[in-house]
């Protein structure tokens, strides 16, 4: 994909609010479609955003988006409402360690699993919540759901993902998506 924006995430979506209601009937049983919202550099933006607040001072640097799929932590929120989708951070588990130790202050060495879980979930959330602020309201977010282990892997059936970054953050990778509920 060619790069556009700050970032060499490729093209974003259309980042205007569109709501099409079909014509075949289904309006009537309260399906409808809304078209994308959201784009890679604005996703790119609030992780920027979120990890300059939460983190410190070592940004998220522009990694290839084709490289393999990160594994080891994933920590996803569901937005629900007037949109619905989910917002999925996926780590290695050092990365979640790093992460860990700089939100608990802590040296990484005493980064314990439940504390790798809560800071990943709260750090997903965080992005969650301004990816939300985005997107038609009234939307809700779930908590954070968190599952770590050697080649963990997550699926959202039904889903299409219209947002994704690659980055690395202290040289580990590091994949934000969001990925939108298929209605139809």
């Amino acid at each position: 994909m060619p790069a556009t924006g700050p970032h060499p995430t490729g093209p974003s979506p259309a980042t205007a609010a569109v709501e099409s209601f079909p014509t075949d009937g289904t309006a009537d049983r309260g399906i409808h479609v809304i078209a994308t919202l959201l784009g890679n550099d604005d996703l790119w933006e609030i992780a920027n955003q979120t990890w300059g607040a939460f983190l410190g001072d070592v940004p998220l640097l522009p990694a290839d988006p084709t490289a393999p799929d990160v594994t080891g932590v994933i920590a996803s929120v569901a937005i629900t409402g007037a949109w619905d989708g989910h917002v999925v951070i996926r780590a290695t588990r050092d990365l979640a360690v790093s992460v860990a130790s700089a939100l608990l202050f802590v040296d990484a060495a005493e980064v314990s699993d439940a504390d790798l879980v809560d800071a990943t979930g709260e750090l997903a959330n965080v992005v969650a919540g301004n990816v939300k602020c985005l997107l038609p309201q009234p939307s809700l977010l779930a908590l954070p759901r968190v599952v770590s282990g050697a080649g963990v892997r997550a699926y959202w059936p039904s889903t299409t993902q219209i947002c994704d970054l690659a980055a690395t953050w202290h040289g580990q990778p590091v994949h934000i998506g969001v990925l939108q509920v298929d209605l139809s």
